[in-house]
């Protein structure tokens, strides 16, 4: 017992000591932050010479070089010999020869035109797919508010359409789900999520049309399709994407499927009033092919430091 004791008097005696030599690091570094110093980096790092230090370009690089000098005259360590670290940014794009997207009711196939009829979704996966089209609501499933899109209905293997938004989105009241205030339910990325969950082999988004009028194939403003190429591509850290295709439509869509957007309407009204699942009766084929051509990949070099404490002060 005397023996633990003694152990354990000598370590909180040297976590001690440790401590009083964090703070007194800690004191020197905080000590040598001053306005005029944080107002030089910022002069410099936000200055018209950078540009906006956009990725990729020369100022990013700039900048990059910059803040790693700064760290090596503070005498903060690099990691592996180095204050850099290659982290891999991709650009993915629409492969537009290859985007089509083709409706089949008994034997008529029509088949609708890229960007004003359809647009594939920022979270789009990129394959090919075929499958009979289900309306599944808002594409919800929400255990703690005891609502479910998809209950009772088998999607696998089949293109789910959804609407966008939640149920009774304009309660001022929060009866179900949280009113006016949307939840992570409302998301895209979520309802494109649930329906892979489900076994859904495609999705398509519609406006929901009891809160609007413009029903547009809005989608994502793919550099191909909109900018012809003509702008830099927009670049993000480089991932797996193991998302189904997913396509915003416009009305002439919803037209063909449901008769008008006012048929789309009522069932829409009917899911609010209900709080339950309402479903498409005429089955209707779909061919949907979505590619994403190959990203371009690049790798940006991103100064890295685990050990600092970075203090932000204002400067007018």
């Amino acid at each position: 017992m005397i023996r633990i004791i003694i152990i354990l008097l000598l370590l909180l005696s040297g976590l001690f000591v440790n401590c009083l030599h964090s703070q007194e690091v800690s004191s020197k570094g905080l000590e040598q932050i001053s306005e005029p110093l944080v107002k030089e980096f910022i002069d410099i790092l936000a200055s018209d010479k950078m540009r906006g230090r956009s990725a990729p370009s020369i100022e990013a690089d700039r900048a990059a070089n910059y803040i790693a000098m700064k760290l090596k005259e503070f005498g903060i360590r690099s990691v592996n010999g180095s204050y850099f670290q290659p982290i891999p940014f991709c650009a993915a794009d629409l492969n537009i020869e290859n985007c089509k997207f083709i409706l089949t009711k008994g034997s008529i196939n029509h088949a609708y035109d890229l960007k004003e009829n359809f647009t594939p979704l920022f979270n789009t996966g990129s394959n090919q797919v075929q499958g009979e089209l289900v309306f599944a609501g808002y594409g919800i499933t929400a255990p703690q508010y005891n609502y479910d899109d998809y209950k009772d209905i088998d999607v696998k293997g089949k293109i789910v359409l959804v609407m966008k938004q939640e149920p009774r989105k304009n309660d001022t009241i929060a009866t179900f789900f949280e009113g006016k205030k949307e939840t992570l339910y409302s998301g895209i990325p979520y309802k494109i999520r649930n329906a892979a969950e489900h076994g859904a082999a495609g999705l398509l988004l519609v406006t929901d049309p009891l809160h609007n009028v413009a029903i547009t194939a809005q989608g994502y403003l793919w550099n191909s399709l909109y900018m012809k190429g003509k702008t830099n591509p927009t670049y993000n850290v480089c991932e797996e994407n193991a998302n189904i295709p997913a396509v915003q439509v416009n009305r002439d869509v919803i037209n063909e499927l449901f008769g008008s957007v006012d048929s789309l309407r009522t069932l829409q009204r009917k899911i609010d009033e209900s709080m339950h699942p309402v479903r498409m009766e005429e089955k209707t084929g779909m061919d949907m092919s979505i590619i994403i051509s190959g990203p371009q990949s690049m790798a940006i070099p991103m100064t890295q430091n685990t050990e600092t404490k970075i203090q932000f002060s204002e400067v007018e």
